[in-house]
């Protein structure tokens, strides 16, 4: 997939709709899994901010 623009909401707008749909239609199916997978990205993303964070500091 080849990522067109110039700034990072120009890439977010042309990568977010997926996940967006996917997890509409998760909540429509089995709304208790959706909020365990977004719980679930939610965690995968704190521990990547942790380890951004961690990794400029230890600069």
């Amino acid at each position: 997939m080849a990522l067109h623009g110039k700034s990072v909401a120009d890439r977010a707008d042309q990568v977010l709709p997926a996940p967006t749909a996917a997890m509409a239609l998760l909540n429509q199916r089995d709304p208790a899994e959706a909020d365990n997978f977004r719980n679930t990205v939610l965690v995968a993303l704190d521990a990547v901010g942790t380890a951004a964070r961690n990794s400029r500091l230890a600069r």
